[in-house]
């Protein structure tokens, strides 16, 4: 009906001064629905004005995300050692050449000393500069290791390092590497593949004017035997080779044997293990841990062998990668390359990142498709898809613009899945039930086909919308940088197609309706026009008709009978398969943390991943480089400097300065003797390593002392600094002594005064001793185990905690750090993702009962729920997910996805107009059946075709869309039901009453209509006789109507029924009053009825209809 027919006017019926909150509601909806009917122009319009205005000043006046460094954020912030760990980055910032903090007074030396390299280890270099042995002071020696004519062929440059690219190889049968046809084959492909190829030549490192050889075993075998090349080589040369590594390799396990053997000379070490650094190299970069091994000498099988090229790792060997290795495997047949180290990870990620998009939008396209062929409508369709990616638009407008969040993490863009995924569940939902009303109420005014589909699917998508968005929110109150803006972000796109689903939404399927024919139009008559494109429009319109008509069969009749049949079997099933998934997340095989602190960007067969997380563990240079086997976990106290972050923690670049703490003063007496007796406490402890004899850097109390201690005053120079001074010192004494002392270790020691060894940092302006650090080693080995380094932290930590609670006031604001960054993370993500879950649940609960207002159907909603989760998180744990970051994003928003589903159910379930739970049952399959497997299908599609994708996110996250969406659709259909037809409520039973403050439950509510008197009222000039009814009394004890004869139309308490020939029965005190009204097209009135059979034995009341608002009629 046209909105320019009548003007509406709204009037409810109250008693006393009771409020009615449900009459309010409905008031309310009836305006809002007149204006999405009257306005819908205005309102598509109006919208997209809008969000174009929201996209423009979004991209104009900020920056476009940076995707450069997709690990960015993937750390805690703002926890107790995260603020440790950003304070003492801080304190190594500010230590330096003109920084705040020296390590070196100042005014003792006119240039500030330059700081040396960190080493690993005072007993063992774990990196080596690529000239710490050149090939010219090789090449010098003469012997029967070499000739002059090797010396020309292979041009080796000094020592394998880290900087440089490497590739590792393995034997394509898995036999033993060592082998002359294995060595020669690796040569051959390194050759063919890699040195070569033009980005090789341009970027190589050289010597003598041509590129420096590659440090691999042929090469070293070579040298060895006096062979020009790698390809000269015979199986004698390798069994000489194999010999003398069986001889050599002693002394590398004991590390006598070290890397600048060759150059000084290495006491105890025979002198052919030294030549050329072959046997060190060999041992410990280019042959796998278990070659000769400590627990086996006696292994001669390499199974992967390494080779390092003379070429940085970075962009210059990106063309190698693109040219020869980009999806496809490199092999002869005799050994293949299993892992590449070229360090562009990061680099190639950008490009995959834009390059895979193109599947998230193969998964939006198959939508769209789904979409069309259900809605039957283009228009409608698309106009769908606008409405998410609007609702992304919106949702970065406040992100940048309102929030000012500066930092955009790339796994904000799997929230453009999940949203393509809630937001055809939306369209799915809205069209079925405005299809639905239509179709039950045939020629129903537009103003209350909008209404009355608003009050249905409006609510469903509330409930949905805001359990999925506080799913996402809950996440914002993570440490991790990265979970807390997904969090925030994806929680603000929720919301944003929530508003647009209520808004756009209905504006453009009444503006459909209005303008373009209606949903429902192809329905309608069939073309009896004889061209080909008439005939095959009306073919298709016929198959989408038998199409329809299957579904609504299967929905209305199969389903449930499935379902309701077989309700027990359905429960030992599902209720087995949670116990399943329970067992299989907290008793074996556990959800485990990571591992490892790489964060994996590619599939586990990428050769990048694979030399990231299976090789970095098998050669010894990068055991050394990751702390395993030659380091523990250090005790590191600061004093001086305040434990605070005050960075951004919404910026992973934003680190804050140093807080410099001016309390502390170790120039004070009690101060030298209290540390002094704390280091000396400290190295007393059961977890602190053993050392042999005094250390230098340790504890620089103990030093300065020892230091003064051994100063002779009869010594001329040596007073006032010497043995007559007792301790502890006057402070000008002690601040003037620690100032010669530090000068004086600098000319003995100059390595001691790198900024990361522990000690005294001066005030660059006055020399005073701003801060202060002891180190200790501690016995805990360096791990990536969660538990070890837990209980390293909770003994350690609570040790140095104890003690400085007794410490004087000028040395008691100190603070324990150590190795704990990716310690930090696993804790963060053990404890957060377990809350995050939890929270979900506690607000999808809440919000179920709120919105169905009754306890048991929360009950069973919940139950379906917590099997979805279970089953789906025990499928990912068999899959092999660890508690990763994207994992941990990925789990905490599962209560929101698996909710939708079992939520749209629920609602229809308490709104079903019969009392027993069957009937309840098969209302709520019937009329929300379809529109939740078309949902459901659609999801799973856009899952499916993002699971190719190269990045792993992509991967995971299709993965994880395929299992929810499938676990929760099965859940919701079978489970809930099951459950709902079990002990589900029957009538009113469970439910909470919030219609009326004041208890108004008995009083007859009536929307009533003024209609303008330049409207014709209905006659007598159809088939049948027209009665009206209008509310008389309120007392529940009198009859709730009484006729009235149709000339008293326009009264304004007139309520006549809309209709066809609508019979319905209205039930009042003891009497039941049947009446009906036929409709006469282009009038409009106000209806109160159901269409009930004529023949039918009920005393429904019309409102129980859940497509006639309660407004309409309560009693």
């Amino acid at each position: 009906m046209s909105s320019t027919k009548a003007d509406e006017h709204v009037y409810m019926a109250q008693n006393g001064n009771c409020f009615c909150w449900k009459g309010l509601k409905q008031r309310i909806l009836f305006r809002y629905a007149y204006l999405l009917t009257r306005y819908s122009v205005f309102f598509c319009l109006g919208t997209l004005l809008l969000v174009s205005s929201f996209l423009t000043v979004s991209f104009l006046m900020f920056d476009p995300p940076d995707f450069s460094d997709p690990v960015a954020g993937f750390e805690p912030r703002k926890t107790e050692i995260s603020k440790r760990s950003v304070a003492w980055s801080n304190l190594m910032d500010a230590t330096g050449y003109r920084q705040l903090l020296s390590t070196f007074p100042v005014s003792w030396n006119r240039a500030v000393p330059v700081s040396i390299p960190d080493l690993d280890s005072s007993d063992y270099e774990g990196s080596w500069s690529p000239d710490n042995t050149t090939a010219s002071s090789e090449s010098e020696e003469t012997g029967e290791w070499t000739t002059e004519a090797n010396r020309r062929e292979i041009n080796l440059c000094g020592n394998p390092d880290t900087i440089y690219a490497r590739i590792v190889f393995k034997h394509a049968r898995g036999h033993n590497l060592f082998t002359r046809d294995s060595i020669v084959s690796m040569c051959r492909l390194e050759s063919r593949h890699f040195t070569s190829h033009v980005a090789f030549l341009r970027s190589c490192y050289t010597g003598n004017l041509t590129c420096c050889s590659s440090w691999n075993l042929g090469v070293y075998v070579a040298l060895l035997t006096g062979r020009e090349s790698c390809d000269s080589l015979t199986e004698t040369d390798v069994d000489h080779a194999l010999r003398l590594l069986m001889k050599c390799s002693h002394y590398y396990r004991t590390r006598e044997l070290k890397q600048d053997c060759a150059s000084y000379g290495c006491p105890n070490v025979p002198d052919e293990c030294t030549h050329h650094n072959a046997v060190f190299n060999i041992l410990n970069f280019l042959v796998d841990e278990d070659f000769m091994s400590a627990d086996d000498p006696n292994n001669d099988h390499v199974s992967y062998a390494l080779t390092v090229l003379p070429v940085y790792a970075g962009v210059d060997v990106k063309g190698i990668y693109e040219d020869n290795f980009k999806d496809r495997t490199v092999s002869d047949g005799i050994t293949a390359v299993s892992g590449l180290y070229f360090n562009i990870k990061e680099d190639l990620f950008g490009e995959y990142l834009i390059l895979d998009i193109l599947y998230p939008c193969l998964g939006i396209l198959a939508v769209i498709i789904l979409m069309w062929i259900y809605i039957g409508s283009l228009f409608i369709t698309l106009m769908g898809t606008l409405n998410v990616l609007m609702s992304l638009m919106i949702a970065y407008f406040l992100y940048v613009a309102v929030l000012r969040i500066p930092f955009f993490p790339f796994m904000n863009l799997t929230s453009v899945i999940l949203l393509v995924g809630i937001g055809a569940d939306d369209t799915f939902v809205f069209c079925d039930v405005w299809k639905q009303v239509g179709r039950d109420q045939t020629n129903v005014a537009p103003v209350i086909r909008m209404m009355q589909t608003l009050n249905h699917a409006a609510l469903s998508m509330f409930v949905t919308s805001f359990t999925t968005a506080s799913a996402f929110f809950v996440n914002s109150v993570s440490a991790i940088t990265s979970i807390r803006c997904f969090g925030i972000f994806s929680g603000l796109a929720i919301l944003s197609n929530f508003v647009l689903s209520v808004t756009w939404l209905p504006a453009v399927i009444a503006f459909q309706d209005t303008y373009l024919g209606g949903l429902e139009y192809y329905y309608e008559s069939a073309s009896h026009k004889n061209s080909k494109r008439a005939r095959a429009k009306f073919l298709c319109r016929k198959v989408k008709k038998k199409l329809h008509d299957l579904s609504q069969v299967f929905f209305e009749t199969v389903l449930p009978f499935i379902v309701i049949r077989l309700r027990w079997c359905w429960l030992v099933l599902f209720s087995s398969l949670t116990i399943v998934g329970f067992l299989t997340i907290f008793i074996y095989p556990k959800l485990q943390l990571p591992s490892t602190p790489e964060f994996q960007l590619f599939h586990s067969s990428h050769p990048f991943e694979r030399y990231d997380f299976v090789f970095r563990k098998l050669f010894w240079f990068e055991k050394a480089q990751l702390g395993s086997e030659y380091m523990n976990l250090p005790i590191i106290v600061v004093w001086g400097v305040k434990d605070v972050d005050t960075g951004d923690r919404l910026d992973p670049d934003d680190r804050g300065t140093m807080v410099l703490d001016g309390g502390v003063d170790i120039t004070q007496p009690q101060s030298q003797v209290w540390l002094l007796d704390f280091c000396q406490r400290l190295r007393n402890q059961s977890f602190l390593q053993p050392t042999d004899g005094w250390q230098l850097e340790n504890c620089f109390i103990e030093t300065f002392k020892y230091w003064m201690e051994f100063r002779d005053c009869e010594d001329p120079g040596m007073a006032p600094c010497c043995n007559n001074a007792t301790f502890p010192y006057s402070p000008f004494l002690f601040q003037h002594c620690l100032e010669m002392a530090t000068h004086d270790l600098h000319q003995e020691y100059p390595g001691y005064f790198d900024k990361r060894k522990p000690g005294p940092r001066f005030h660059s302006s006055n020399n005073s001793v701003g801060a202060l650090i002891v180190e200790f080693n501690s016995k805990t080995p360096f791990s990536y185990g969660y538990d070890e380094v837990k209980a390293f932290t909770e003994d350690v930590g609570g040790w140095v905690t104890e003690q400085l609670a007794g410490a004087p006031s000028s040395m008691d604001g100190g603070w324990f750090t150590s190795d704990l960054d990716f310690f930090d993370l696993q804790d963060h993500l053990a404890r957060g993702t377990p809350m995050a879950l939890g929270l979900s649940v506690i607000i999808a609960t809440v919000v179920l009962f709120l919105t169905t207002q009754n306890m048991f159907i929360s009950c069973c909603a919940i139950a379906s729920i917590t099997g979805t989760l279970f089953v789906t998180i025990g499928a990912l744990v068999l899959l092999g997910w660890q508690l990763n970051i994207l994992e941990s994003v990925i789990l905490s928003v599962a209560v929101g996805l698996a909710i939708d589903f079992t939520v749209h159910y629920g609602v229809a379930y308490s709104l079903a107009p019969a009392r027993d739970r069957e009937s309840r049952v098969i209302f709520s399959l019937s009329r929300m059946g379809s529109a939740i497997a078309m949902a459901a299908l659609t999801t799973i599609m856009a899952g499916v075709f993002m699971m190719p994708a190269s990045i792993l996110s992509y991967t995971q996250m299709g993965t994880f869309l395929v299992l929810i969406t499938s676990v929760s659709w099965l859940f919701s259909t079978f489970f809930f039901h099951s459950v709902c037809r079990l002990c589900g409520p029957e009538g009113d039973s469970g439910s909470l009453s919030l219609m009326c403050a004041c208890g108004c439950s008995n009083d007859h509510l009536l929307l009533l209509q003024r209609r303008n008197s330049g409207v014709a009222p209905i006659t007598k000039d159809h088939h049948q006789q027209q009665q009206y009814y209008y509310q008389s009394s309120v007392s529940s004890s009198e009859s709730a109507f009484e006729p009235r004869s149709h000339s008293d139309v326009d009264n304004p308490l007139v309520t006549p029924t809309h209709c066809n020939t609508l019979n319905s029965y209205l039930s009042g005190g003891n009497a039941t009053y049947q009446f009906s009204v036929e409709y006469r097209e282009g009038e409009y009135v106000s209806q109160i009825g159901q269409r009930v059979d004529v023949n039918a034995k009920t005393t429904v009341l019309p409102n129980q209809n859940p497509m006639i608002p309660d407004v309409w009629v309560k009693r």
